[in-house]
């Protein structure tokens, strides 16, 4: 394990196991039988609940730029209540998990006939901004290809509350720039702010006759918005939003039509996440839910009245090295006509495998798919980067029309994949297929924002 593996806490102890294992036959002078060991047991005093002494007084050691009150905040233990050892764990691992922290540690005290708990934090070594790299390739076998470079650098600690400056810059087939500022509200974190800008243009090309038959935009876009959530503890967050934005369609190829023009775009959002994986690039385990409500209304400038709903789901089970990753994908509109800078894109790898990005669009989208990991490195062995064997069936589509979604409209896909859990992100190389010959290979460093 290295300084960065920050997220194989579960290796760490596999690898001490190992180790002591290794030891086995020097140990076992040392030990003592079931019996002796029961006896002992039971021969310890059991602690009741009113036992565990009370918490008279808390003190933050901090040397970061965050506000003590912050750290206390996260800490969700206040002066006169019990000691729970299993919460007090559970929120230092929050504390932890918020990324500012080198180390984080606790000590139980006496001082004047008073129990305190003294909570230790200590700051990167490195720092606590972060720079993150995106690469992406994909080619299929009818000779088109894509590729993506993309760059994010997040500031943390810029005031005592903890507010995160987040830029991102991807070029290639698409292009993007985007920028967000999230600031907490008070130190407990359970509010925030998080406005927003950004800018995109990308290629779309339509094989719908509603659309006209085969015709091609590329699609210029940017959009300011501002976000209001509550965060619930380090699982969940609840979050309302306004954005206006304003962009062109520009006619690529085929047929010209009508739906090469600017547009104005305004309106309100609505959101609710949960996320508990233990892992973004490779789960074993934890659950994941996104929920979004977004209405275009003309009140807040839109030119085209619409409303849209999508919901994604993911869950991960493993049993040792082998873990099933169920995931499924809902969106569609609630009324009124989408533009096509508002279709749902389908297409990519694990997004209907063996189609290139955005390949596949429509008013309504859909996928469902397994994917199945199989770790072939040992999670004991110190100093290895997490490799995996994986592949995954998909099902889905896109269509314009309600009407047109049926069980034979479905296109099964399919893809297999070698992945690596590396410092700088997760490395994929595979290939995909798709119903109806469609074939394509991947390879990817890291992830594009």
């Amino acid at each position: 394990l290295t300084s960065l593996d920050f997220n194989r806490a579960a290796d760490a102890i596999a690898i001490g196991y190992a180790a002591a294992q290794a030891k086995k036959s020097l140990l076992a002078r040392l030990s003592i039988t079931d019996d002796t060991y029961r006896q002992y047991q039971s021969s310890l005093p059991i602690i009741a609940q009113n036992e565990r002494p009370i918490i008279d007084f808390i003190r933050i050691d901090n040397n970061t730029r965050l506000d003590n009150q912050v750290i206390e905040g996260q800490l969700r233990i206040k002066p006169g209540e019990r000691l729970d050892p299993e919460k007090l764990n559970r929120n230092l691992n929050t504390i932890y998990g918020m990324g500012e922290f080198q180390r984080v540690n606790y000590t139980l005290v006496r001082e004047n006939e008073q129990t305190g708990l003294i909570v230790e934090t200590q700051a990167k070594d490195i720092g606590t901004d972060i720079l993150q790299f995106g690469f992406s390739m994909g080619a299929n076998l009818k000779g088109d290809s894509e590729f993506g470079i993309g760059v994010a650098y997040t500031m943390t600690e810029l005031n005592s509350l903890g507010a995160q400056w987040r830029n991102v810059l991807q070029v290639g087939g698409n292009i993007a720039l985007m920028s967000d500022f999230y600031q907490p509200l008070s130190t407990s974190h359970d509010y925030y702010i998080n406005p927003y800008l950004k800018y995109e243009q990308y290629n779309l090309d339509l094989f719908n006759p509603s659309y006209d038959l085969n015709t091609g935009f590329r699609i210029y876009r940017s959009e300011i918005g501002l976000e209001i959530g509550k965060n619930f503890a380090n699982w969940g967050r609840l979050s309302a939003g306004l954005f206006y934005g304003v962009g062109r369609n520009d006619f690529r190829l085929g047929k010209p039509t009508a739906y090469a023009s600017s547009f104005n775009n305004g309106g309100y959002s609505l959101r609710w996440q949960t996320d508990t994986l233990d892992s973004l690039n490779f789960p074993t385990s934890g659950t994941y839910t996104n929920i979004l409500y977004r209405d275009s209304v003309s009140g807040l400038g839109a030119d085209r009245e619409a409303s849209t709903l999508s919901i994604s789901f993911v869950h991960a089970l493993t049993w040792g090295k082998d873990s099933l990753v169920p995931r499924l994908r809902l969106a569609g509109k609630l009324s009124g006509e989408l533009g096509v800078q508002d279709l749902f894109l389908q297409g990519g790898f694990l997004n209907l495998s063996g189609y290139q990005v955005g390949q596949l669009s429509g008013q309504y989208a859909a996928l469902a798919e397994v994917i199945y990991l199989h770790r072939l490195t040992d999670a004991s062995a110190a100093f290895t980067i997490p490799v995996f064997a994986g592949g995954s069936l998909e099902l889905g589509g896109a269509w314009n029309d309600q009407q047109d979604f049926t069980v034979n409209s479905l296109i099964p896909a399919g893809s297999l994949f070698l992945g690596l859990d590396t410092p700088l992100g997760p490395f994929y190389m595979g290939a995909g297929y798709a119903e109806g010959g469609n074939a394509s290979l991947y390879l990817s460093l890291g992830k594009l924002f």
